[in-house]
């Protein structure tokens, strides 16, 4: 995936509106008559469901804390891991680790 967005970086983009909110679709031509295909879904009002592979995938919350900066809180979503290594990926009980804060600036 990495070397897709690296090699092929200017896709056609478009947006499709969904009951969940948006689905922006990146079309990148590979070569070999081949195309790329990656879908980001935009669930309203503010996540944002990224895929990174068909393993992974990554949720973002943008969460308002006030007219200059948001709360940006990333979940990493990883099928078929084992139970060591979501236990391991995994915070603390209690624990909160988002990224960090942003300025919509």
């Amino acid at each position: 995936m990495t070397r897709v967005l690296r090699e092929f970086a200017r896709p056609n983009i478009s947006v499709r509106p969904a009951d969940h909110g948006l689905q922006i679709f990146a079309l990148r031509e590979i070569g070999g008559g081949s195309v790329h295909v990656r879908v980001t879904n935009l669930l309203f009002p503010q996540a944002f469901v990224i895929p990174l592979s068909a393993q992974m995938t990554i949720t973002q919350w943008h969460v308002p804390i006030d007219e200059l900066q948001l709360l940006l809180v990333c979940v990493v979503h990883q099928l078929h891991a084992t139970r060591r290594q979501a236990r391991d990926a995994s915070p603390a009980p209690g624990a909160l680790h988002p990224c960090p804060t942003t300025s919509r600036e």
